[in-house]
């Protein structure tokens, strides 16, 4: 069976009123499709390549944002707010002698 790829419009030319499509005719339209149970590959996706890198380079630019918002924000990394928590821990769950 051949996989080769044919238009529309060759495909129909062979079905034409009077003519007399070949066993091989008839084969290259099921190959010239993709079947609903069929992975259609990325590549042969019209505008997929640009489409991936425009996500892409949204989400580097949406991460950076989210980054340099944590980076920024003073609770972000707070020491003394860590500090503040061991001491309310020890307060209350107290080491016992001998204990550290």
């Amino acid at each position: 069976m051949s996989e080769d790829v044919y238009t529309i419009e060759q495909l129909k030319t062979w079905f034409a009123n009077g003519c007399k499509p070949t066993e091989s005719h008839f084969a290259a339209i099921f190959t010239s499709f993709f079947h609903k149970g069929d992975n259609i590959p990325a590549s042969q996706i019209d505008g997929m390549e640009e489409m991936l890198a425009s996500l892409r380079a949204q989400l580097n630019e949406d991460l950076g944002t989210m980054v340099d918002a944590h980076n920024n924000d003073e609770k972000s990394h707070n020491i003394g707010a860590l500090s503040e928590f061991t001491s309310t821990f020890e307060t209350v769950f107290p080491c016992t002698d001998g204990d550290s």
